[in-house]
């Protein structure tokens, strides 16, 4: 698609841990994969650094006392906003809001005068990160002056940001990122946008009613992902699309954080809309191995086992890296101090106790996905029904 102009408005809701309210009670059923990794790619449907506009809000502080503040060194929003100037987005193309200056006002004045500048043709990216509050169905954004008991007024709200984006909306493409609690509400969006014809995406770190991480997993992904790292390039074609970082973030969230999640498209955002070129090809299998490139497994250490993607591998070895230790920590190991992931122990319907909030609540299994996740309904809690997994399961009685 020569000519048209890439508004990437990232709003990466990058909510970490401490999501301030519960989550809906409704239960969330996870979407159908957006995987399409066919070799034939539309031509055109691209990054275009010079047609891009990005929104960033990074909010690790706020006002009302009672959400807690984020470490603020190594921050991967700031790493991420580098790493698309580097790719040739033009910094009077890009806003970046951070911390205090992400108020309300800001917010909306901000995506107003990006919107402005946006053409026929062009896609917004927009970033957020910070807290993420949900209540009974409803998302919000936790601008820095927010204030919790009065959500309504104060808040970022989804619904909100819907109306905003569609209202003189002159681009082609949208895509929303988000890291951070309840961040997959944003497939909300997509389909509301899209259903008014614009190609919409979403890439979020966690599903709709739940709690994320506070580590910046889901933000690492995204700036592997526009660099072009090989790990990402799942069927070898040199491109990193749409729907292979969707499969990356799914995994990356799934083995080293423990949660659920799955991107959005809608009005004909094309799942192969590529990111970057690949640095290189996948390596290929070295000898006979019960290990392939890119697969999840556990290596032991220490005495205990920790989660792992084989990045190379040969007969007798494979390169590996850590999921849970500090990020791009890869080592070789032995292949066969390697295993499977175990499979879960619990199964659907099944009564449990969950550990949530440092107790043993009792709920019962309602749905299992992927032989590892279950999403669970409390008995003695309000609106915060959620998706967990054997980490925080045990069998009624006590024993894990």
């Amino acid at each position: 698609m020569q000519g048209r102009v890439v508004v990437a408005a990232l709003l990466a809701a990058a909510m970490l841990n401490s999501c301030g309210l519960s989550g809906s009670g409704a239960m969330a059923l996870p979407p159908a994969s957006t995987q399409s990794l066919g070799a034939n790619a539309t031509q055109g449907a691209t990054f275009e650094p010079a047609k891009t506009y990005a929104l960033f809000m990074g909010v690790l502080e706020w006002k009302d006392p009672d959400l807690e503040p984020f470490p603020k060194e190594d921050r991967a929003d700031r790493a991420l906003e580098r790493t698309l100037l580097a790719r040739g987005v033009p910094k009077d193309h890009i806003i970046f809001l951070e911390d205090r200056q992400a108020t309300l006002k800001n917010a909306w004045k901000a995506l107003a005068d990006i919107k402005a500048k946006m053409a026929p043709g062009s896609t917004l990216l927009i970033y957020f990160a910070g807290h993420g509050i949900r209540e009974r169905g409803v998302t919000w954004l936790a601008n820095h002056d927010i204030d919790l008991k009065r959500l309504p007024q104060t808040g970022l709200a989804l619904s909100e940001l819907t109306k905003r984006l569609i209202k003189d909306w002159r681009g082609e493409r949208l895509l929303l990122l988000a890291d951070c609690c309840y961040s997959g509400a944003l497939a909300e969006v997509v389909q509301a946008v899209g259903a008014k014809g614009i190609k919409a995406a979403s890439l979020s770190s966690v599903s709709p009613t739940d709690g994320s991480t506070e580590r910046w997993t889901f933000t690492e992904s995204l700036v592997r992902a526009w660099t072009g790292e090989t790990r990402l390039d799942l069927n070898g074609d040199r491109r990193v699309s749409f729907a292979e970082t969707d499969t990356y973030i799914h995994d990356q969230m799934k083995y080293g954080e423990e949660q659920l999640t799955h991107g959005s498209r809608a009005g004909g955002f094309e799942p192969e809309w590529q990111f970057s070129t690949a640095a290189s090809v996948p390596p290929p299998a070295v000898g006979q191995s019960r290990w392939s490139v890119g697969d999840y497994a556990e290596s032991q250490s220490q005495g205990k086992w920790e989660r792992v993607q084989v990045l190379s591998q040969s007969q007798n070895s494979a390169f590996v890296h850590f999921l849970t230790r500090a990020d791009r920590f890869d080592a070789s190991v032995p292949a066969d101090g390697l295993r499977a992931v175990p499979p879960t122990r619990f199964t659907n319907s099944q009564r449990v106790q969950v550990e949530y909030d440092g107790k043993w609540e009792t709920a019962r299994i309602q749905q299992s996905a992927e032989g590892f996740f279950h999403f669970v309904h409390y008995e003695t809690l309000d609106d915060s029904d959620e998706w967990v997994t054997d980490k925080r399961l045990r069998k009624i009685g006590g024993t894990r």
